[in-house]
């Protein structure tokens, strides 16, 4: 986690937490997104004793580790990743919730998602062409911490600037952008006009400043503010600054892909992802560059089921998409043996577990228990027959 955003972070917490008197908690990050085959503790007494992690919501006092099934049949223990989100305690298990503004500070505002356009007159000639402002803000993406860093890219591409930011904040805002112009200086200024809240995501804002005149400005970009937070800590200053140039032949964007919402968007319009998303609504999102810093890899994961979208930086084109979209659509389809599990639960000296096996992308999907079986037996198995999943006995 990016040392700024966690002072952002570990500041709106404390203030939320004095204002609402919340107890914090800080849970343990682990290394992957696993399969909950083991059952991680659930139950509760209050809110703050839950956690949101790639496991589901579970107790924050649960050291959990659960069996990733590898091929070969190996078994290894893995711990559960913190990702980002909010549970709360419902009917004594912790569930997920995702929080709306109105619940804290009601207002009346419009909602993100939507594209806005302003005027603004650059030259002090009201006969000129006025210059535009237009952009849009994602609603709130559960990102992982791990994906949660801050990034802005900036282009010019046919006479208008084009900024693409990452921007990590409360999940509860209401993001607006507007344009102020000041002697050849343009001003990019943020602001919340929602509230704050206790759960974190990520946002993405594309914006465009379009009919600027020829010529050399400076850019500034000014991080979100609100209202009832401080403004004395860093990313609610100046964010970014530099100059750019209007010039009177068409230039190209020299960075096609330089953001994560720019490559998430990719993500998103790809059959896979759109029918990973049916399954699972509440997926994970991580984004990520390959060390090279040539490919983007966008992972939508559930609780252990992933689908890996990834991209070329320069052309923003499609290099690779997995699982197959087969894997997606239905849940008995296979390849390999290795592909078909079968859901279960290991406790003291006895198995939950049911009848039906599964591909590993539905395998979270399952939710019902079926057999019970006293340790000393054996479980049943699962073989791929024909590109399908069929449960054996031994």
């Amino acid at each position: 986690m990016p040392d700024v955003f966690k002072k952002i972070k570990d500041k709106l917490f404390e203030i939320v937490d004095k204002k609402f008197n919340i107890k914090k908690h800080k849970p343990n990050n682990c290394s992957a997104i696993t399969n909950n085959f083991t059952g991680c503790e659930i139950s509760c007494s209050a809110d703050s004793d839950c956690i949101l992690t790639c496991c589901g919501c579970i107790n924050k006092n649960e050291n959990c580790q659960t069996k990733l099934k590898e091929e070969g049949g190996i078994i290894q223990e893995v711990n559960c990743m913190l990702v980002a989100g909010e549970c709360k305690c419902i009917n004594g298990r912790c569930e997920f919730f995702e929080e709306k503004p109105d619940k804290i500070f009601p207002i009346e505002s419009n909602k993100n998602n939507q594209s806005n356009t302003t005027e603004i007159n650059t030259s002090g000639d009201e006969s000129n062409v006025r210059s535009k402002l237009s952009y849009n803000v994602s609603e709130c993406e559960h990102v992982t911490f791990e994906s949660m860093g801050k990034k802005i890219d900036v282009s010019i591409e046919n006479k208008t600037v084009r900024i693409h930011q990452d921007l990590p904040y409360v999940c509860c805002a209401n993001i607006t952008v507007e344009l102020k112009e000041k002697n050849n200086t343009l001003q990019i200024i943020e602001n919340n006009i929602g509230g704050i809240c206790k759960c974190m995501c990520m946002y993405y804002v594309e914006a465009e400043i379009a009919n600027l005149k020829p010529g050399k400005y400076e850019l500034e970009i000014y991080g979100v503010k609100e209202e009832n937070v401080p403004n004395q800590f860093e990313n609610y200053n100046k964010i970014y600054e530099g100059e750019i140039e209007i010039s009177e032949k068409s230039l190209k964007n020299q960075s096609k892909i330089g953001t994560q919402g720019q490559a998430l968007k990719i993500a998103r319009k790809t059959e896979e992802a759109h029918e990973f998303l049916k399954l699972y609504p509440y997926a994970g999102i991580s984004i990520s560059k390959e060390p090279e810093n040539t490919t983007w890899i966008v992972d939508f994961g559930y609780s252990g089921a992933i689908c890996k979208i990834i991209i070329d930086k320069n052309t923003g084109k499609i290099i690779e998409k997995s699982p197959k979209i087969e894997y997606l659509k239905s849940a008995g389809y296979c390849e390999r043996d290795v592909d078909c599990m079968i859901p279960y639960s290991e406790h003291s000296d006895w198995f939950e577990y049911g009848e039906t096996c599964l591909n590993f992308i539905h395998l979270p999907k399952y939710d019902g228990i079926t057999i019970m079986s006293n340790k000393k037996e054996k479980l049943p198995d699962c073989k791929c027959i024909n590109n399908t999943c069929v449960t054996i006995y031994l």
